[in-house]
């Protein structure tokens, strides 16, 4: 992953419109929330998967053994039984 964390134009503005202040708040947090969980789970993140969620930041990693897995960031203020 490139040093700016890609973040898709439709995540951009669907949270900005629909969670207003948080999203933003959200959206300038949510480059420091992936290094974050990249460092304490040890994962090399890749590109996020485009066009993009409507709530989340969602992008393929590789852990530590090397096995693959997903990485999704959800924006506050969202709420989904099934997550």
């Amino acid at each position: 992953m490139t040093a700016a964390l890609p973040i898709p134009d439709r995540l951009r503005s669907v949270v900005v419109t629909h969670f207003g202040e948080v999203g933003s708040d959200w959206m300038e947090r949510l480059p420091d929330l992936v290094a974050h969980a990249a460092r304490v789970w040890q994962l090399d993140v890749g590109e996020p998967y485009e066009p993009g969620g409507n709530v989340s930041w969602v992008a393929p990693v590789a852990r530590a053994d090397g096995t693959e897995a997903v990485l999704k960031v959800t924006c506050p203020g969202h709420w989904n039984f099934w997550e």
